[in-house]
Protein backbone atom coordinates (compact mmCIF):
# COMPACT_ATOMS: atom_id res chain seq x y z
CA UNK A 1 0.00 0.00 0.00
CA UNK A 2 1.26 3.14 -0.63
CA UNK A 3 1.53 6.18 1.70
CA UNK A 4 1.70 10.04 1.40
CA UNK A 5 2.53 12.64 3.74
CA UNK A 6 2.77 16.31 3.55
CA UNK A 7 6.34 17.59 3.19
CA UNK A 8 6.21 20.93 4.92
CA UNK A 9 7.73 22.29 7.76
CA UNK A 10 6.19 23.77 10.83
CA UNK A 11 8.00 27.65 9.70
CA UNK A 12 6.58 27.24 6.33
CA UNK A 13 3.36 26.83 7.28
CA UNK A 14 3.60 29.82 9.92
CA UNK A 15 4.81 31.90 6.32
CA UNK A 16 1.40 31.09 5.56
CA UNK A 17 -0.38 31.78 9.01
CA UNK A 18 1.56 35.23 8.96
CA UNK A 19 0.62 35.97 5.54
CA UNK A 20 -3.54 35.66 6.47
CA UNK A 21 -3.20 37.57 9.37
CA UNK A 22 -4.71 34.37 11.47
CA UNK A 23 -4.70 34.06 15.33
CA UNK A 24 -2.04 31.63 16.51
CA UNK A 25 -5.31 29.19 17.73
CA UNK A 26 -5.31 28.64 13.97
CA UNK A 27 -1.95 28.85 13.06
CA UNK A 28 -1.78 25.45 15.93
CA UNK A 29 -4.39 23.98 14.60
CA UNK A 30 -3.00 23.75 11.14
CA UNK A 31 0.12 22.09 12.95
CA UNK A 32 -2.46 19.82 14.44
CA UNK A 33 -4.08 18.77 11.15
CA UNK A 34 -0.92 18.40 9.36
CA UNK A 35 0.62 16.43 12.03
CA UNK A 36 -2.22 13.87 12.44
CA UNK A 37 -2.38 13.52 8.95
CA UNK A 38 0.88 12.48 8.72
CA UNK A 39 0.68 9.99 11.31
CA UNK A 40 -2.20 8.43 10.33
CA UNK A 41 -0.73 7.12 7.27
CA UNK A 42 -3.99 7.91 5.29
CA UNK A 43 -3.56 5.72 2.07
CA UNK A 44 -4.60 6.83 -1.59
CA UNK A 45 -5.89 4.31 -3.38
CA UNK A 46 -9.20 5.80 -4.27
CA UNK A 47 -9.37 6.27 -7.85
CA UNK A 48 -10.18 9.94 -7.83
CA UNK A 49 -7.57 11.00 -5.28
CA UNK A 50 -4.58 8.57 -6.90
CA UNK A 51 -3.11 11.39 -8.77
CA UNK A 52 -3.05 13.67 -5.87
CA UNK A 53 0.11 15.53 -5.34
CA UNK A 54 1.34 16.66 -1.85
CA UNK A 55 4.67 18.41 -3.09
CA UNK A 56 3.86 21.97 -1.68
CA UNK A 57 5.78 24.72 -2.29
CA UNK A 58 5.33 27.62 0.07
CA UNK A 59 5.65 30.65 -2.55
CA UNK A 60 2.42 29.15 -4.38
CA UNK A 61 0.41 29.75 -1.02
CA UNK A 62 1.47 33.17 -0.27
CA UNK A 63 0.85 36.22 -2.14
CA UNK A 64 1.12 39.82 -1.39
CA UNK A 65 1.27 42.17 -4.92
CA UNK A 66 -2.20 43.27 -6.33
CA UNK A 67 -1.99 43.78 -10.02
CA UNK A 68 -4.33 46.95 -11.50
CA UNK A 69 -5.80 45.08 -14.07
CA UNK A 70 -9.00 46.62 -14.98
CA UNK A 71 -11.71 43.45 -14.56
CA UNK A 72 -14.42 46.10 -15.74
CA UNK A 73 -13.77 44.87 -18.78
CA UNK A 74 -14.27 41.03 -17.95
CA UNK A 75 -17.29 41.93 -16.37
CA UNK A 76 -19.84 45.20 -16.25
CA UNK A 77 -20.44 46.02 -12.87
CA UNK A 78 -21.32 50.02 -11.58
CA UNK A 79 -21.09 51.81 -7.87
CA UNK A 80 -24.54 50.45 -7.62
CA UNK A 81 -23.69 47.21 -7.41
CA UNK A 82 -22.62 44.67 -4.62
CA UNK A 83 -19.39 43.29 -5.97
CA UNK A 84 -16.11 41.39 -4.98
CA UNK A 85 -13.15 40.73 -6.79
CA UNK A 86 -10.27 38.77 -5.50
CA UNK A 87 -7.13 37.53 -7.57
CA UNK A 88 -5.46 34.68 -5.74
CA UNK A 89 -5.95 35.21 -2.06
CA UNK A 90 -6.09 39.00 -2.02
CA UNK A 91 -9.27 41.74 -2.53
CA UNK A 92 -8.41 43.88 -5.26
CA UNK A 93 -12.09 45.76 -5.05
CA UNK A 94 -14.84 45.65 -3.00
CA UNK A 95 -18.23 47.51 -3.21
CA UNK A 96 -21.25 47.49 -0.59
CA UNK A 97 -23.79 50.35 -1.55
CA UNK A 98 -24.95 52.49 1.29
CA UNK A 99 -28.62 51.00 0.98
CA UNK A 100 -27.04 47.66 2.18
CA UNK A 101 -24.33 48.80 4.65
CA UNK A 102 -26.72 48.19 7.79
CA UNK A 103 -28.18 44.77 6.43
CA UNK A 104 -25.10 42.37 5.24
CA UNK A 105 -21.79 42.01 6.78
CA UNK A 106 -18.75 41.20 4.74
CA UNK A 107 -15.61 40.11 6.28
CA UNK A 108 -12.05 38.16 5.65
CA UNK A 109 -12.59 34.71 6.94
CA UNK A 110 -9.49 34.99 8.78
CA UNK A 111 -11.30 38.11 10.87
CA UNK A 112 -14.53 36.56 11.07
CA UNK A 113 -12.46 33.50 12.93
CA UNK A 114 -10.61 35.59 15.20
CA UNK A 115 -13.97 37.61 16.10
CA UNK A 116 -14.85 34.20 16.92
CA UNK A 117 -18.20 34.52 14.13
CA UNK A 118 -17.16 31.19 12.88
CA UNK A 119 -16.08 29.06 16.51
CA UNK A 120 -14.40 26.62 14.58
CA UNK A 121 -14.92 24.65 11.06
CA UNK A 122 -17.01 21.94 12.67
CA UNK A 123 -19.71 21.76 10.40
CA UNK A 124 -17.95 19.60 8.24
CA UNK A 125 -16.39 16.48 9.68
CA UNK A 126 -12.54 16.08 9.05
CA UNK A 127 -12.54 12.42 9.32
CA UNK A 128 -10.85 10.45 6.75
CA UNK A 129 -11.23 12.85 3.73
CA UNK A 130 -8.05 13.61 2.44
CA UNK A 131 -9.06 16.98 0.48
CA UNK A 132 -10.77 18.31 3.80
CA UNK A 133 -7.22 18.33 5.70
CA UNK A 134 -5.65 19.30 3.02
CA UNK A 135 -8.07 22.37 2.82
CA UNK A 136 -7.69 23.36 6.43
CA UNK A 137 -4.09 22.81 6.55
CA UNK A 138 -3.24 25.48 3.40
CA UNK A 139 -6.55 27.41 3.82
CA UNK A 140 -4.86 31.07 2.17
CA UNK A 141 -8.15 33.23 1.43
CA UNK A 142 -12.06 33.68 1.73
CA UNK A 143 -14.90 35.64 3.19
CA UNK A 144 -17.19 35.51 5.63
CA UNK A 145 -21.21 36.75 4.29
CA UNK A 146 -23.78 36.94 6.81
CA UNK A 147 -27.37 38.28 5.71
CA UNK A 148 -29.04 39.97 8.73
CA UNK A 149 -32.28 39.33 10.61
CA UNK A 150 -35.20 40.88 8.03
CA UNK A 151 -32.90 41.58 5.29
CA UNK A 152 -33.47 41.09 2.03
CA UNK A 153 -30.69 41.95 -0.43
CA UNK A 154 -32.50 42.59 -3.94
CA UNK A 155 -29.44 42.59 -5.94
CA UNK A 156 -27.32 39.75 -6.13
CA UNK A 157 -23.94 39.88 -4.74
CA UNK A 158 -21.17 39.22 -7.30
CA UNK A 159 -18.50 37.48 -5.98
CA UNK A 160 -15.53 37.03 -9.01
CA UNK A 161 -11.58 34.99 -8.08
CA UNK A 162 -9.16 35.23 -10.44
CA UNK A 163 -6.27 32.87 -10.01
CA UNK A 164 -3.30 33.52 -11.60
CA UNK A 165 0.43 33.45 -11.77
CA UNK A 166 0.33 29.40 -10.91
CA UNK A 167 -0.79 30.38 -7.40
CA UNK A 168 -2.56 27.66 -5.51
CA UNK A 169 -6.23 28.81 -3.72
CA UNK A 170 -7.07 27.03 -0.84
CA UNK A 171 -10.15 29.51 -0.44
CA UNK A 172 -13.24 28.80 1.98
CA UNK A 173 -16.48 30.94 1.66
CA UNK A 174 -18.70 31.07 4.73
CA UNK A 175 -22.33 32.19 3.95
CA UNK A 176 -24.84 33.06 7.32
CA UNK A 177 -28.46 34.15 6.19
CA UNK A 178 -30.58 35.36 9.52
CA UNK A 179 -34.17 34.56 10.36
CA UNK A 180 -36.47 35.96 7.41
CA UNK A 181 -33.69 36.90 5.25
CA UNK A 182 -32.96 36.44 1.59
CA UNK A 183 -29.49 36.60 -0.65
CA UNK A 184 -28.68 36.00 -4.71
CA UNK A 185 -24.80 34.70 -4.19
CA UNK A 186 -23.23 34.98 -7.45
CA UNK A 187 -19.30 33.24 -7.74
CA UNK A 188 -17.33 32.78 -10.34
CA UNK A 189 -13.69 31.29 -10.44
CA UNK A 190 -11.34 32.29 -13.35
CA UNK A 191 -7.91 30.77 -14.00
CA UNK A 192 -5.56 31.27 -16.89
CA UNK A 193 -3.45 27.91 -17.40
CA UNK A 194 -1.74 26.34 -14.00
CA UNK A 195 -0.26 23.12 -12.73
CA UNK A 196 -0.80 24.01 -9.10
CA UNK A 197 -3.52 22.22 -7.04
CA UNK A 198 -6.85 24.44 -5.81
CA UNK A 199 -9.25 23.10 -2.88
CA UNK A 200 -12.18 25.04 -2.68
CA UNK A 201 -14.99 24.94 0.36
CA UNK A 202 -17.84 26.98 1.17
CA UNK A 203 -20.53 26.48 3.66
CA UNK A 204 -24.45 28.03 3.52
CA UNK A 205 -26.36 28.24 6.45
CA UNK A 206 -30.21 29.10 5.90
CA UNK A 207 -31.67 30.04 9.42
CA UNK A 208 -35.86 30.11 9.87
CA UNK A 209 -38.03 31.17 6.80
CA UNK A 210 -34.84 32.49 4.75
CA UNK A 211 -33.33 31.80 0.83
CA UNK A 212 -30.43 31.53 -0.43
CA UNK A 213 -30.08 31.69 -4.22
CA UNK A 214 -26.10 30.19 -4.98
CA UNK A 215 -25.08 30.47 -8.57
CA UNK A 216 -21.60 29.32 -8.88
CA UNK A 217 -19.52 29.24 -12.38
CA UNK A 218 -16.49 27.50 -12.45
CA UNK A 219 -13.71 28.04 -15.09
CA UNK A 220 -10.86 26.68 -14.28
CA UNK A 221 -7.53 25.43 -16.57
CA UNK A 222 -5.41 23.02 -14.31
CA UNK A 223 -3.69 20.20 -15.09
CA UNK A 224 -3.52 18.85 -11.61
CA UNK A 225 -6.56 17.45 -9.43
CA UNK A 226 -8.88 19.74 -7.85
CA UNK A 227 -11.52 20.15 -5.79
CA UNK A 228 -14.60 21.67 -5.24
CA UNK A 229 -16.76 21.42 -2.54
CA UNK A 230 -20.56 23.01 -1.53
CA UNK A 231 -21.72 22.40 1.87
CA UNK A 232 -25.38 23.21 3.12
CA UNK A 233 -27.29 23.54 6.63
CA UNK A 234 -31.02 24.21 6.23
CA UNK A 235 -33.18 25.11 9.41
CA UNK A 236 -36.94 25.75 9.53
CA UNK A 237 -38.60 26.63 6.47
CA UNK A 238 -35.74 27.66 5.00
CA UNK A 239 -34.05 27.13 0.87
CA UNK A 240 -31.00 26.65 -0.26
CA UNK A 241 -31.27 26.19 -3.92
CA UNK A 242 -27.28 25.49 -5.29
CA UNK A 243 -27.02 26.31 -9.18
CA UNK A 244 -23.55 24.37 -10.28
CA UNK A 245 -21.70 25.00 -13.25
CA UNK A 246 -18.88 23.48 -14.07
CA UNK A 247 -16.70 24.60 -17.41
CA UNK A 248 -13.71 23.53 -16.60
CA UNK A 249 -10.07 22.26 -18.19
CA UNK A 250 -8.78 20.42 -15.18
CA UNK A 251 -9.48 17.19 -13.24
CA UNK A 252 -11.94 17.96 -10.74
CA UNK A 253 -13.66 16.43 -7.56
CA UNK A 254 -16.79 18.31 -7.14
CA UNK A 255 -18.26 17.16 -2.95
CA UNK A 256 -21.82 18.45 -3.16
CA UNK A 257 -23.14 17.82 0.68
CA UNK A 258 -26.82 19.27 2.02
CA UNK A 259 -28.53 18.71 4.90
CA UNK A 260 -32.16 19.40 5.33
CA UNK A 261 -32.53 19.60 8.74
CA UNK A 262 -35.20 21.36 9.64
CA UNK A 263 -39.20 21.02 9.36
CA UNK A 264 -40.80 22.38 5.88
CA UNK A 265 -36.98 23.05 4.36
CA UNK A 266 -35.87 22.62 1.32
CA UNK A 267 -32.71 22.15 -1.04
CA UNK A 268 -32.06 22.08 -4.91
CA UNK A 269 -28.85 20.95 -6.48
CA UNK A 270 -28.52 21.70 -9.96
CA UNK A 271 -25.56 20.60 -11.89
CA UNK A 272 -23.82 21.09 -15.50
CA UNK A 273 -20.75 19.94 -16.22
CA UNK A 274 -18.87 20.04 -19.82
CA UNK A 275 -16.40 17.38 -20.30
CA UNK A 276 -13.64 18.61 -22.61
CA UNK A 277 -9.94 16.73 -24.27
CA UNK A 278 -9.42 14.00 -21.55
CA UNK A 279 -10.37 15.61 -18.08
CA UNK A 280 -11.80 14.11 -15.16
CA UNK A 281 -14.81 15.30 -13.72
CA UNK A 282 -16.63 13.33 -10.95
CA UNK A 283 -19.94 15.06 -8.98
CA UNK A 284 -20.49 13.56 -5.50
CA UNK A 285 -23.89 14.94 -4.99
CA UNK A 286 -25.89 14.02 -1.81
CA UNK A 287 -28.78 15.36 -0.13
CA UNK A 288 -29.87 14.00 3.52
CA UNK A 289 -33.79 14.55 4.67
CA UNK A 290 -33.66 14.85 8.16
CA UNK A 291 -36.70 16.71 9.55
CA UNK A 292 -40.42 16.17 8.65
CA UNK A 293 -41.77 17.45 5.73
CA UNK A 294 -38.56 18.70 4.16
CA UNK A 295 -37.37 18.45 0.29
CA UNK A 296 -34.20 17.76 -1.63
CA UNK A 297 -33.61 17.28 -5.62
CA UNK A 298 -30.91 16.09 -7.61
CA UNK A 299 -31.32 17.38 -11.26
CA UNK A 300 -27.27 16.78 -12.80
CA UNK A 301 -26.85 17.60 -16.93
CA UNK A 302 -23.09 17.00 -18.53
CA UNK A 303 -21.94 17.03 -22.04
CA UNK A 304 -18.79 14.80 -22.72
CA UNK A 305 -16.56 15.81 -25.38
CA UNK A 306 -13.18 14.05 -26.94
CA UNK A 307 -11.64 11.74 -24.02
CA UNK A 308 -13.18 13.33 -21.26
CA UNK A 309 -14.82 11.24 -18.76
CA UNK A 310 -17.70 11.88 -16.30
CA UNK A 311 -19.12 10.42 -12.92
CA UNK A 312 -22.77 11.79 -11.61
CA UNK A 313 -23.11 9.89 -7.89
CA UNK A 314 -26.80 11.07 -6.67
CA UNK A 315 -27.18 10.29 -2.95
CA UNK A 316 -30.20 10.77 -1.82
CA UNK A 317 -31.32 10.02 1.77
CA UNK A 318 -34.25 10.15 4.23
CA UNK A 319 -33.79 9.46 7.79
CA UNK A 320 -35.70 7.72 10.39
CA UNK A 321 -38.19 10.48 11.31
CA UNK A 322 -38.40 12.61 8.17
CA UNK A 323 -42.22 12.24 7.72
CA UNK A 324 -44.04 13.21 4.58
CA UNK A 325 -40.45 14.02 3.10
CA UNK A 326 -39.21 13.89 -0.61
CA UNK A 327 -36.36 13.11 -2.33
CA UNK A 328 -36.21 13.08 -6.22
CA UNK A 329 -33.12 13.18 -8.49
CA UNK A 330 -31.97 12.90 -12.01
CA UNK A 331 -29.11 12.51 -13.94
CA UNK A 332 -28.12 12.45 -17.65
CA UNK A 333 -25.27 12.17 -19.54
CA UNK A 334 -25.02 13.30 -23.20
CA UNK A 335 -21.93 12.30 -25.55
CA UNK A 336 -20.47 14.02 -28.20
CA UNK A 337 -17.57 11.61 -28.83
CA UNK A 338 -17.40 7.59 -29.06
CA UNK A 339 -13.87 8.10 -27.02
CA UNK A 340 -15.34 9.53 -23.79
CA UNK A 341 -16.43 8.41 -20.56
CA UNK A 342 -19.73 8.60 -18.69
CA UNK A 343 -21.21 6.86 -15.41
CA UNK A 344 -24.25 7.24 -13.44
CA UNK A 345 -25.01 6.35 -10.29
CA UNK A 346 -28.51 7.03 -8.69
CA UNK A 347 -28.44 5.88 -5.00
CA UNK A 348 -31.76 6.41 -2.62
CA UNK A 349 -30.94 5.68 0.87
CA UNK A 350 -34.98 5.76 2.91
CA UNK A 351 -35.39 4.34 6.76
CA UNK A 352 -38.84 5.96 6.64
CA UNK A 353 -41.96 4.39 5.22
CA UNK A 354 -44.25 7.76 5.01
CA UNK A 355 -41.98 9.50 2.32
CA UNK A 356 -42.15 10.25 -1.63
CA UNK A 357 -38.85 9.04 -3.70
CA UNK A 358 -37.56 8.22 -7.13
CA UNK A 359 -34.51 8.21 -9.21
CA UNK A 360 -33.24 8.08 -12.88
CA UNK A 361 -30.34 8.14 -14.90
CA UNK A 362 -29.39 7.86 -18.27
CA UNK A 363 -26.31 8.25 -20.79
CA UNK A 364 -27.05 8.67 -24.51
CA UNK A 365 -25.29 9.71 -27.82
CA UNK A 366 -26.17 12.90 -29.82
CA UNK A 367 -28.57 12.63 -32.14
CA UNK A 368 -27.33 11.79 -35.78
CA UNK A 369 -30.17 12.20 -37.51
CA UNK A 370 -30.94 15.82 -35.82
CA UNK A 371 -27.40 16.50 -36.71
CA UNK A 372 -27.96 15.55 -40.27
CA UNK A 373 -31.25 17.55 -40.45
CA UNK A 374 -29.53 20.52 -39.33
CA UNK A 375 -26.48 20.40 -41.43
CA UNK A 376 -28.87 19.86 -44.07
CA UNK A 377 -30.17 23.75 -43.22
CA UNK A 378 -26.75 25.07 -43.88
CA UNK A 379 -25.22 24.59 -40.07
CA UNK A 380 -21.92 23.47 -39.17
CA UNK A 381 -21.65 20.39 -37.41
CA UNK A 382 -19.72 22.16 -34.27
CA UNK A 383 -22.99 24.42 -34.29
CA UNK A 384 -25.15 21.99 -34.57
CA UNK A 385 -23.92 20.42 -31.39
CA UNK A 386 -23.73 23.61 -29.72
CA UNK A 387 -27.47 24.19 -30.73
CA UNK A 388 -28.04 20.26 -29.23
CA UNK A 389 -26.02 20.80 -26.53
CA UNK A 390 -27.63 23.71 -25.20
CA UNK A 391 -30.89 21.83 -25.40
CA UNK A 392 -30.14 19.72 -23.25
CA UNK A 393 -28.75 21.44 -20.43
CA UNK A 394 -31.16 24.62 -20.77
CA UNK A 395 -33.05 23.51 -17.98
CA UNK A 396 -30.74 24.24 -15.60
CA UNK A 397 -28.94 26.96 -17.42
CA UNK A 398 -32.31 28.99 -16.90
CA UNK A 399 -32.64 28.88 -13.19
CA UNK A 400 -29.82 31.18 -12.87
CA UNK A 401 -31.68 34.67 -12.88
CA UNK A 402 -28.41 37.36 -14.03
CA UNK A 403 -28.11 37.67 -17.17
CA UNK A 404 -24.94 38.90 -17.12
CA UNK A 405 -23.59 35.13 -15.93
CA UNK A 406 -26.11 33.09 -17.96
CA UNK A 407 -24.39 35.04 -21.49
CA UNK A 408 -20.70 34.20 -19.81
CA UNK A 409 -21.79 30.11 -19.75
CA UNK A 410 -23.37 29.90 -22.83
CA UNK A 411 -20.29 31.80 -24.56
CA UNK A 412 -18.08 29.63 -22.63
CA UNK A 413 -20.04 26.46 -23.45
CA UNK A 414 -19.94 27.09 -27.29
CA UNK A 415 -16.09 28.24 -27.03
CA UNK A 416 -15.60 24.94 -25.84
CA UNK A 417 -18.12 22.25 -28.33
CA UNK A 418 -16.44 24.56 -31.41
CA UNK A 419 -12.79 23.98 -30.19
CA UNK A 420 -13.18 20.07 -29.55
CA UNK A 421 -12.43 17.23 -31.88
CA UNK A 422 -15.29 15.32 -33.28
Amino acid sequence: MKEKYINISNDELYLIAKNTNESVEYYNFRKKLKNNFNSRNISFEDKKTKNLKLDFNIKNFVYDKCSKKDYKKLFSFNNDDLVIIQKNNKIEYFNIPEKYKDKIIIKNIFQSLNEKKIKNFSEISLLNDIYKYLHYIFINSGIYIEVLENCEIDIPMKYYVFIEDNFSLYNHVFLKLNKNSKLNFIENYISSFSDKPFNIITEAITEENSHLLYDSVSNIKNKEYGYISHFGKTLTNSTIDWNIVAIDESNIYYDNDTKIKEKNSTSNINVVTIGAKNKQHYFNTELTNIGEKTSGNILQRGILLEYSDITFNGVGIIIKGAHDSKSFQSLKLMSLSKNAKAKTNPILLIDENDVKAGHGASIGKINEEQIYYLNSRGISTKDANFLLSSGFIFEIIHKIKNKEIKEYIIENIKKIIRKSEF
